[in-house]
């Protein structure tokens, strides 16, 4: 499509296909997008098609007209002028001559002063009362020319404030303090605004923030704050300062609205639990009402109300949480281990927990702040805690984190936390999961206690998240070179025949499919050569011939010879070079229609074992 952009002919219907092409594009991890491609077809510093500037600003026109405004404004906005912007060479058309001598023609001031100015009023013909297109112009207000960046200063202050619903002007507003933020800090900066320029963009500010105090504040009450004033180059200097402004704030908000001044803006800023923490520091007249909010059903509330709590305790210590806690048992449930998760998480929090019933005890242990548990004998008792009332997910990182501390927790508490947690872990912290399942097992390898039968019941359940990590499934590739019946064993579960005995088609359940897919991948990530075991944890084996030949005498009877020689072939491929080298020396495999000898030591270990885990 790109190559067809480029074409001068077929500009317009080309590019209104890229149009279409990104308003349905669902998304992905490639670069290359249609609306991507676009952009960088368009780019007025290096344009990539044949088109002339007139022509160019003509298919543009007639796409911000036509494409869907998702497409078309984000399009529009691209094009306008943006520091340490690139330029990515699109597709060259293969059967078109012309593209050999071709160049991205270079663009003069006057030129891009031309295509700025035509781009800039057709968005803010399109902008409307729209807080997000607002915000766009805003943040390009630095890099375009001044007769531009007047004209979006001027179109704004004919707007009137009042005509935005309540997040779009909280979007203008954000944007407006953050580019006097930024252009104030570092005043001294070669890309800072003149003085003058920035002033005029905080009357601006100070017109859109009006008389709400809420929307006034609630930048403020953040997760990263930033102040407006000169940068300081101190961080603890600069933090007290944010601080000092946050407890301020908070002082004269509750001395003019009281505490619905408090609800109103936990509603509306980002992080109401620290408000509420802010809150809880510089007053103590308001307990019963914010403790009576910590089961609300607005989450703004509740965060707060739990930040409240919170702030008061760091005041006031065990006396205040005491007091309260004394007559817990007359709150519900959800209140009281709300309470409880909004101090800091110790034995004595847990004793508590306890102590106020089964109901709070389970409501708190849902959603306790594990992660905040200073000492490890409070995190193996958190982790069994958890095992016991069905998060045993939570406990693994507990467990890891005592590991790693020097002071191992039971092995037996390890090996039941890995086999009860959730294994379909969400895909965002899916490698922070595989990588507390990989050091527990790498833990448990060390424990003699724990048995070859639970490790292997545990390699094979967490065998999808081992196999592109550092820890392999060590028993389990240790067994299929030890004992041939368990190879075969895998083999069946892979290939399962279509038809049964009766020459009735198989029905094979998701089940089967699932345990084929594992069984795949332990045989595809097996390198452990049969006859080379000598570690003292893992019993000998047969011989490297022996196990040959009895897992494909094995594997004739059970019509599975070619697939599994497949595998066998793999394992061989495997010996060293060294004719020395353990099991090197092969004798004539013969495949046979009985099994001949079999091998005395049959393994504990069964695949239908592993798969009951």
């Amino acid at each position: 499509m790109p190559d067809t952009v480029r074409s001068t002919p077929m500009t317009g219907s080309a590019a209104l296909a890229l149009a279409r092409l990104a308003q349905l594009d669902p998304g992905g991890r490639w670069a290359n997008r249609p609306d991507r491609s676009l952009n960088q077809i368009f780019l007025p510093w290096r344009p990539q098609t044949t088109a002339t500037p007139d022509e160019r600003l003509a298919v543009i026109d007639m796409l911000r007209r036509r494409a869907a405004p998702q497409v078309a404004w984000p399009f529009l906005a691209g094009l306008l002028p943006t520091p340490h912007s690139i330029s990515e060479t699109s597709h060259q058309p293969r059967w078109r001559e012309w593209h050999l001598d071709y160049q991205p023609p270079q663009m003069g001031v006057a030129e891009w002063s031309r295509h700025a100015e035509v781009i800039t009023g057709w968005l803010l013909e399109n902008a409307g009362l729209t807080g997000t297109h607002w915000a766009d112009l805003i943040a390009r207000l630095p890099n375009l020319p001044e007769a531009q960046h007047d004209l979006i200063l001027d179109r704004l202050r004919g707007l009137d404030p009042g005509a935005f619903d309540e997040a779009d002007r909280d979007a203008v507003t954000g944007a407006l303090r953050t580019l006097v933020r930024d252009h104030r800090r570092f005043a001294d900066a070669p890309w800072a605004l003149p003085a003058e320029r920035v002033d005029r963009i905080e009357e601006q500010l100070r017109r859109f923030q009006g008389t709400d105090t809420a929307q006034d504040l609630a930048w403020l009450f953040a997760n990263y704050v930033e102040l407006p004033d000169p940068g300081s180059r101190d961080a603890a200097a600069e933090q007290q300062a944010v601080a000092q402004r946050q407890e301020e704030a908070v002082r004269d908000l509750i001395a003019d609205g009281g505490i619905a001044a408090i609800w109103e803006l936990a509603a509306r800023c980002e992080a109401p639990r620290f408000l509420g923490f802010k809150a809880g520091r510089v007053t103590a007249d308001l307990d019963e009402v914010v403790v009576a909010e910590l089961d609300s059903e607005d989450q703004g509330c509740r965060e707060a109300a739990m930040g409240w709590s919170a702030g008061r305790f760091e005041a006031a210590g065990w006396p205040w949480a005491a007091q309260h806690l004394d007559h817990a048992d007359t709150w519900p449930a959800p209140r009281a281990a709300a309470f409880l998760r909004s101090l800091p998480p110790t034995a004595r929090i847990f004793d508590w927990a306890d102590r106020l019933g089964p109901d709070v005890r389970a409501h708190y242990w849902e959603k306790a702040p594990v992660f905040l548990i200073q000492e490890d004998a409070d995190r193996e008792r958190a982790a069994r805690t958890l095992v016991e009332l069905g998060h045993a997910t939570n406990a693994l990182g507990l467990l890891t984190i005592a590991i790693q501390h020097g002071n191992p927790p039971d092995p037996d508490l390890v090996a039941e936390a890995l086999s009860k947690a959730t294994v379909d872990f969400p895909a965002s912290n899916l490698p922070m999961f595989a990588y507390y399942v990989t050091i527990l097992l790498t833990y448990l390898d060390t424990q003699p206690q724990t048995s070859r039968q639970r490790l292997a019941q545990l390699e094979w359940r967490y065998l999808p998240l081992l196999e592109p990590h550092e820890r392999p499934t060590r028993v389990l590739h240790q067994e299929l070179a030890r004992d041939p019946e368990f190879f075969v064993e895998f083999i069946e579960t892979i290939y399962i025949p279509e038809h049964d005995e009766d020459g009735q088609e198989r029905q094979i359940t998701d089940v089967q499919r699932q345990r084929a897919t594992l069984s795949y991948q332990l045989l595809r990530s097996w390198h452990t050569i049969p006859g080379s075991l000598s570690a003292p944890e893992a019993p000998a084996g047969p011989s490297l011939g022996e196990w040959v030949t009895v897992a494909r005498a094995l594997l004739t009877e059970r019509k599975l010879l070619r697939s599994g020689d497949q595998f066998i072939g793999q394992i061989l491929s495997q010996i060293p070079e060294d004719p020395m080298a353990p099991g090197r020396a092969l004798p004539c495999a013969r495949s046979s229609k009985t099994p001949g000898a079999k091998i005395s030591n049959r393994a504990s270990i069964s695949q239908s074992s592993i798969a009951a885990a």
